[in-house]
């Protein structure tokens, strides 16, 4: 299931194509020497404004790298409006996303595409770092570069150990089957195919039974909304089956059945809630049961 353009840490780092240049002076290409640190953030990110003066420290404090924040998945006007605003507070490059190939819109800019969604990233902010060959070196929050940058400049860091570590964690973890589950899902969804987006889930947790543990409460909702009788049985089953390292999987669906019992309009049982509350109530009392048999 991998993606047609996948980048790892190990890996040559791809294209970094900006948009509008907002702040300082964009780049072409990565300079042999020169460690890159670009960022994807958003303005309607708040975690990604929290590391602004972050990032502005890391600029101070690192002046031969350069740090770039690519606004990704956000309107140009806002971001420029944005950065205007921030003035010095935002001391490093700052671009909005440059365009995909061919000038064809791939739900997102080319850093979006061929950096952010390439590496198997799902959230903002993120922070990749590109070392003195070219080759990218790390992935993750930009909080946590602190000490990874200062080993990086000095050549401690041991980058193909860290590669080897990553597709590891890959491959252990089922990333790249959860993102290519996540793709098919939201197609489907688009598409208002909720039928299909069962069928998809029943495929991808026969075919990785570890998926199931990231996605029953997605399709467990699912049939809340078009099909309840299946819905109860699917809550039945994923108690039962659940191993004991998932959690208390029986509190989590009773609180879902409970919660869709409820008309929201009235904050009472719905007319036909009734069979979704007493099984949801049933889970949470064999819940309590347990813990004051001193039970996990």
């Amino acid at each position: 299931m991998e993606r047609e353009k996948e980048l790892l840490i190990g890996d040559f780092a791809p294209e970094l194509r900006l948009g509008t240049v907002l702040k300082g002076q964009g780049i072409d290409k990565f300079d042999a020497g020169t460690v890159y640190v670009i960022e994807c953030w958003a303005t309607w990110c708040p975690p990604c404004i929290k590391t602004i003066p972050h990032l502005t420290q890391l600029q101070k404090t690192f002046p031969d790298v350069k740090i770039i924040g690519v606004a990704i998945n956000d309107d140009e006007e806002k971001v420029a409006k944005f950065v205007a605003e921030k003035g010095d507070e935002m001391d490093y490059i700052v671009a909005s996303d440059g365009p995909v190939e061919n000038g064809q819109e791939q739900d997102g800019g080319w850093v979006a595409n061929h950096w952010w969604k390439a590496s198997y990233t799902s959230g903002v902010p993120a922070a990749y770092i590109v070392d003195g060959t070219g080759r990218l070196a790390w992935i993750g929050h930009p909080v946590d570069m602190d000490d990874i940058l200062p080993m990086i400049l000095s050549g401690e860091w041991d980058l193909d150990e860290h590669a080897k570590q990553h597709r590891s964690a890959l491959e252990n973890n089922k990333v790249r089957e959860d993102f290519a589950l996540k793709d098919i899902i939201r197609a489907k969804a688009k598409a208002g195919d909720h039928r299909g987006m069962i069928e998809a889930f029943d495929e991808a947790f026969a075919a990785h039974p570890a998926l199931e543990g990231q996605w029953w409460d997605t399709k467990l909702q699912i049939l809340l909304r078009i099909d309840r009788p299946a819905a109860l049985i699917y809550a039945d089953h994923r108690v039962i089956s659940a191993e004991p390292d998932d959690g208390h999987i029986d509190l989590c669906v009773g609180q879902k059945l409970v919660e869709a019992a409820i008309d929201k309009d009235t904050d009472t049982l719905a007319a036909d809630g009734r069979d979704l509350f007493d099984a949801g109530l049933g889970y949470l009392l064999a819940r309590r049961a347990s813990l004051e048999r001193g039970g996990a």
